[in-house]
Parts: structure tokens; C-alpha cells; sequence
């Protein structure tokens, strides 16, 4: 085994190869904090000594700060500048058993290792002395203690002088020469997504030096490299001493971000497109199918809760216009919101689920407590869900004075705070999906403030609010009580995405940012002069947020459909579903949220609403028809003229011509004797029908 002093040189020679540049350019550099990030991957790959030391040896990161004071000292001699004190960092650890999703146990003790998770408090930024030194009363002589981490770094008076033949035990503090240090404590806790249901998140104390303090705040997701070691929890006099376990951090990787679609995958969903190119709003519910399948039918809320995922597209125009929309889904018992809800945790991989029965402010927010002496403020639930979903469920059974505490997260997307003295400003940069039961049976006539008791404040700061209102429909319960019973098939049996492909899915679509086209947005904007304009309009609605709401909506329909202009398909879909939710209404043939199913022809049907759409705004110049595609497959009859006959449609299935007739069924149309609708929708006879028509026989 190397001696110290050996080990030192054999890292200085290997940091030389591997980070020469950098610390050429620490020695010319005018910071008094400095530190060197070392790969320990790449490190390996030079020499391989230091992969054993660098886990089983906890003194080795100081010898590798020592390595680094003498790479500087050498490469001053030939570059200049000055020699500084510098702090390695490691980062790339390659041993997966060190990489911990939980709290780590006593069986890391002394170990470096990686710990994932949240930073859910955040305490004051302290000077550090790294020793207390004491004056000998008798003798004068200095006696120097080094402070331990094992004692929360308390000063400790020697037991007695240190000089030969003076025994006093009298000191008085003095100052000491050397610099203190910044010092800063965080708590970071697990990762409620990785969990299992029922296990309660724990939480452990990192401790920051030097040039990490103050580079997390509370919300964030971070990596921390560390050495986990004990310390004493109470040092009081007469009570038990406790030990606890904390990181000593080494550094920090702030991972907000999303993460990243593999290359394979992200091609999978481009040829996903190439193969839908023709008939998007079918490829659009092949997706959309994907989300909640055990949940039947149900089109329009399964495409408002994966917008809201997806979200739009953030812009500053002197302010910042937030991109993430919200949702309120308010329904009768039993019409599948909370299963809406967890299934968008599952989703979203940054996702925080609630209920509003002893939600408090604090609880949603931020809260002031107390440790050690310290006033610290612990992140709620709005913050842990910075840059994701926040779902909440029984909305309404928050309290009145709590609710108004979200009216600043949920539109600028901050929350200020001024609590025991500690005043900030946190981020809550997620979407909130919310859903809550009316009061009572629920009463159209009346007006949606009455029937949930919430305020229009709050309300106007949802981008949609869908209700689903059960109308006791005989078919509707039929088909869905057949399909709960026959619901023994997997995913796959369903034609629909898995879970972990529908995460990358959502996160490939917000990668795009989509630009609004002149034809969009004349779409948008009639549409929002047209509600300005109403007679019975909602007052607390119909204002600008109105117009930002239809634009995040168009967005993220651009980016489901992963494209890079917002068309005039994209924004009729956003117009369809704010003409779906409560406050509007004003045109004809709009669905109900609950009762919206998926159409075999979804482009014919959407083609037709689109139309009805821009005739009601008086922009038919912007439809484009509808045109049918040719399906070659064993499924399909291709008909290229109406001159072919049932029987040679009955001879291709072996079929007599009654029985082909009677079994005839067209996803495009409906046959009723001869009469037959025609593409555009007029009524027209079997010979009027000129065009390439598609049927299928079943």
C-alpha cells in the first residue's frame, strides 16, 4: 500500500493529464473559491488505482486536494498566477451500488456515495471556524482545538494547558487567525415518485461548504456525491446522546430538468407520425387512448389532462407568461376523477398528489420551523412540485383563508415569503390538476360558484374547467358496465402505450416549441372577441386570461401532435375544449366532456366540427376538406367506383348479397336503404357517391 505522500504524487501526475486547462485557468483566476471537477470515469481510464482508494478510503479526497495544491505549484512555474486553496469535486462515480434512491443506512458509514432526492429545507448560510484557540491564564501559552463535525463544529476548551509543568485549567478565548468558512445545512428527502404506496418519504441532513453553499434551494431535484458520517443529535448535559447520520456534501448536480428521450425512441415516435401523416387526429387518439385505459371512452378529458402535461410554451415579453395550464375537473362521485389524477403522478415523473381535507397553507406552501435554534422554512407541496404536476384532489374542502394562498403560484408561479423574520421568494413552476365534487346534486341552472363555493378569483386561474355531470344515460351505462366486466386484457391487448412510453412520449413533445401561424391566430383572437362580445359572458372569464389560456392550449396541442407551427387544427381543438368546459356554451353541437367517446372516423367527424366551428366565428375560408385515404389491407373493401356491385363484394367475403347487405357497416357512413351521406356531409344517392370510398365489413 502507498504511503500518503506517494499517493499524492501518483494523483497529481494523472489530474496533470486529465485537467490541465482548468488549472492552468484557476491560477489566473480573481475568485478567492475555486474547486476542480474531476470525472472519476475518465480518471479511471488513466489509471485505475484510484477507483478502489476513492470509495474505501475516506481520507482520500483530502489527498487529492493536496494533489491539486501541488499540480498548481508546478504549473506556476511556467504559467504564473497564484496558488489558492481548491476543493475537488468527483461526480461520474461508476459503481451503481453507491447511487441510492433512498436514505442511506449505517452500512455506508464513512462511504462516498450518490443520493438522490429534494431539497425541502433550505437553513442560513454560517461562518465556519475550523478551530477555536485558548489563552493559558497562568502561562500565556496558546493551546489550538480543531473544531469537529462529529459536534456540530462546537468550539471545545482544552481539559488543561498544554505546556510542560503548567497545569491550569483557566482559559479565555481568543480570536484566531485563520479565515472561517462558509458553512450551510440542507434537508433532502426522497423522492416520493420512486416509493411504494404507503411508505412514508424519509429525509437526512446534507452539509455544505465552500462554494456549495447557497446553490440549492427548496423544490430542487439534485444528485449529491458525499461521504456519509455520524454526529451527535443532543449535547445537552443529563440527556442521552443520540447519533444521527449525514451527508458531508462533495458536490452537487441541480437536475430540474426533464429527463431526455433516447435516440431510438424518439425515432420510434417520428416514424409513430410518418405512419399517421395522413390521418393525424387518428394517430392523436391512438395516444390519447394510451392514457387511463381503464378508464372507458371519456375523449375530451383524456385530451385535457394530457395537454395540461405537456403544457405550452413559456414566453417573456418584459414578463414572464408562464406556459404550464391548469385544470379543474368537478363531477358527480363515480365519473373516474382521482383515477385521472394518479394516473398523471404515474406519468409525470415530478409529481406531488394531495387532497384538500387538512391541507393548510403551509401545506401547499411553505412553512417556518425551528431546528436547532434556527429558523428554517420547509417547502409544501406547490414548490416539491416545481417544474411538474401538482394534483389535488377534494379541491373544495380547503379552507377559505388557505385557498387565496394559491393565487399567486398558480399565474406568476412564485410564492412570496415572509415568515419569523425570513423573507424569499420560492418557485412553483408546475401544473395544477385539481378535481372536486359539487355541493349536492349539481344544478345547471345555477352558476358554477354556487355549486362547487368556490370564488371566481380562484376559479379564473384555471385554463379549463370540465364538468361531468352524470346524466344517468341507459347506453352510455351499458357500454361501460361491459367494459369494466370484460377489462381482464393488458395493455398490449388494448393497442395502447405503456406507462414508460407515454412518460417519453410527453417528454419528447416538450422539446418542441411551436410557433403561432397568422392563420392560428386569427382563430384565437375572433374567437376571443366573439366572447368579449356576449350578452350572458362570465365577467370574471372573459378577460385576457381567456386569450393566454386559448394560446397555452394551442401549444400543447402543436406539441402532442409534435409539430412546429400551431395550425388552425391545433387551434380549434383549444377552441373545442374551452367551448366543452362551463364558461362558454355558445356554440351548437359542443360534446359533453363525460359522455365524449372516440370515433372510428375521427378525422371525417373532427373535419366536420372544425367547419362548424370556423362558420360560427365566419372563417370558412381557413377549412381545409376533408380527404379520404386508401387502405390497402385484408380489412378493407377498396371501392375505386360506385358501379361495383354487393355481389362481388359478398363473393370477395363469401357472403350472400343479404347478408352483406345487413352486416354492411361503414365507419365513413351509415346506410340507410340507398340514401348515403357524401363526404361534405349533404344527403346524396348510392350513384351520386363519384369519389374513392373506403368501407369496411365486419
Amino acid at each position: 500500500m502507498l504511503s500518503g505522500e506517494e499517493q499524492k504524487t501518483v494523483i497529481a501526475h494523472d489530474l496533470l493529464q486529465l485537467c490541465r486547462p482548468r488549472l492552468i485557468e484557476i491560477l489566473h483566476s480573481q475568485s478567492p473559491k475555486e474547486s476542480l471537477l474531476v470525472n472519476m470515469v475518465d480518471l479511471n481510464l488513466i489509471n485505475n488505482y484510484h477507483d478502489f482508494r476513492i470509495i474505501n478510503q475516506p481520507g482520500y479526497l483530502d489527498i487529492m486536494d493536496q494533489a491539486v495544491i501541488e499540480c498548481l505549484e508546478m504549473l506556476q512555474l511556467e504559467h504564473g498566477g497564484s496558488v489558492k486553496p481548491v476543493r475537488t469535486r468527483i461526480e461520474h462515480i461508476p459503481h451503481c451500488h453507491l447511487k441510492l434512491n433512498r436514505v442511506p443506512k449505517c452500512d455506508h458509514l464513512n462511504s462516498l456515495i450518490v443520493f438522490s432526492g429534494v431539497v425541502i429545507r433550505t437553513g442560513m448560510v454560517q461562518l465556519l471556524n475550523q478551530s477555536s484557540s485558548w489563552e493559558c491564564l497562568l502561562c500565556q501559552r496558546i493551546n489550538t482545538l480543531p473544531t469537529r463535525m462529529e459536534f456540530h463544529h462546537k468550539p471545545e476548551k482544552p481539559s488543561k494547558c498544554w505546556m510542560d509543568g503548567c497545569k491550569s485549567n483557566k482559559f479565555k478565548p481568543i480570536e484566531t487567525e485563520q479565515a472561517p468558512r462558509d458553512y450551510q445545512e440542507i434537508r433532502v428527502q426522497e423522492r416520493m415518485s420512486g416509493l411504494e404506496m404507503g411508505t412514508v418519504p424519509q429525509s437526512i441532513t446534507v452539509i455544505l461548504e465552500d462554494d456549495l453553499v447557497d446553490l440549492v434551494k427548496s423544490g430542487d431535484d439534485v444528485h449529491i456525491t458525499g461521504i456519509v458520517q455520524a454526529r451527535t443529535r443532543n449535547l445537552k448535559q443529563g440527556q442521552r446522546c443520540e447519533l444521527e447520520l449525514v451527508i458531508v456534501g462533495n458536490y452537487i448536480k441541480i437536475n430540474n430538468q426533464q429527463f431526455s428521450v433516447v435516440k431510438d425512441l424518439r425515432q420510434e415516435f417520428l416514424d409513430f407520425w410518418s405512419r399517421f401523416k395522413d390521418e393525424p387526429i387518428r394517430g392523436r387518439d391512438r395516444i390519447i387512448k394510451s392514457f387511463c385505459p381503464q378508464v372507458k371512452a371519456m375523449a375530451l378529458v383524456k385530451l385535457a389532462v394530457m395537454l395540461i402535461l405537456i403544457g405550452g410554451v413559456q414566453r417573456r415579453q418584459g414578463h414572464t407568461v408562464r406556459g404550464d395550464a391548469h385544470l379543474l375537473l368537478v363531477g358527480d362521485p363515480g365519473t373516474a376523477k382521482s383515477q385521472f389524477l394518479r394516473f398523471a403522478c404515474q406519468v409525470c415523473p415530478r409529481s406531488i398528489l394531495t387532497t384538500g381535507i387538512g391541507t393548510t397553507t403551509a401545506g401547499l406552501t411553505c412553512t417556518a420551523i425551528k431546528d436547532q435554534g434556527e429558523w428554517q422554512l420547509e417547502a409544501g407541496a406547490l414548490v416539491l412540485a416545481d417544474r411538474g404536476i401538482c394534483c389535488i384532489d377534494e379541491f373544495s374542502s380547503i379552507r377559505e383563508q388557505d385557498k387565496t394562498s394559491i393565487h399567486e403560484a398558480m399565474e406568476q408561479q412564485s410564492i412570496s415569503v415572509a415568515k419569523a423574520g425570513l423573507v424569499c421568494k420560492l418557485n412553483t413552476r408546475c401544473a395544477i390538476l385539481a378535481a372536486t365534487n359539487p355541493k349536492g346534486k349539481y344544478d345547471e341552472e345555477q352558476g358554477l360558484e354556487i355549486n362547487i363555493a368556490l370564488a371566481s378569483p380562484l376559479l379564473s386561474r384555471f385554463d379549463l374547467i370540465l364538468i361531468l355531470v352524470d346524466a344517468q344515460n341507459k347506453d352510455w351505462d351499458e357500454m361501460v358496465s361491459s367494459y369494466i366486466l370484460d377489462q381482464q386484457v393488458t395493455p398490449q391487448q388494448l393497442d395502447v402505450w405503456d406507462i414508460p412510453t407515454l412518460q417519453a412520449y410527453i417528454q419528447f413533445c416538450k422539446t418542441f416549441e411551436p410557433d403561432m401561424s397568422p392563420e392560428a391566430e386569427k382563430v384565437l383572437k375572433t374567437y376571443y372577441q366573439q366572447q368579449r362580445l356576449k350578452d350572458l359572458r362570465n365577467q370574471a372569464r372573459t378577460t385576457i386570461r381567456l386569450l393566454e389560456s386559448l394560446v397555452r392550449l394551442s401549444q400543447a396541442h402543436a406539441r402532442l401532435m409534435l409539430r412546429e407551427i400551431v395550425t388552425v387544427q391545433d387551434a380549434l381543438a383549444a377552441v373545442q375544449l374551452m367551448e366543452t368546459s362551463t364558461f362558454t356554451g355558445s356554440f351548437d353541437g359542443v360534446e359533453s366532456a363525460l359522455y365524449s367517446d372516440f370515433s372510428k372516423t375521427p378525422d371525417l367527424d373532427q373535419n366536420r366540427k372544425d367547419l362548424g366551428l370556423l362558420e360560427s366565428m365566419q372563417l370558412e375560408s381557413l377549412h381545409i376538406p376533408y380527404r379520404p385515404v386508401e387502405h390497402k389491407s385484408q380489412e378493407h373493401v377498396i371501392l375505386p367506383s360506385p358501379q361495383k356491385s354487393l355481389l362481388s363484394i359478398s363473393q370477395q367475403f363469401s357472403q350472400p348479397p343479404s347478408q352483406a347487405l345487413s352486416s354492411f357497416r361503414s365507419p365513413s357512413f351509415e346506410m340507410n336503404n340507398t340514401v348515403l351521406p357524401s363526404i361534405d356531409g349533404t344527403p346524396g344517392t348510392w350513384v351520386e357517391c363519384r369519389c374513392l370510398m373506403i368501407f369496411s365489413l365486419t
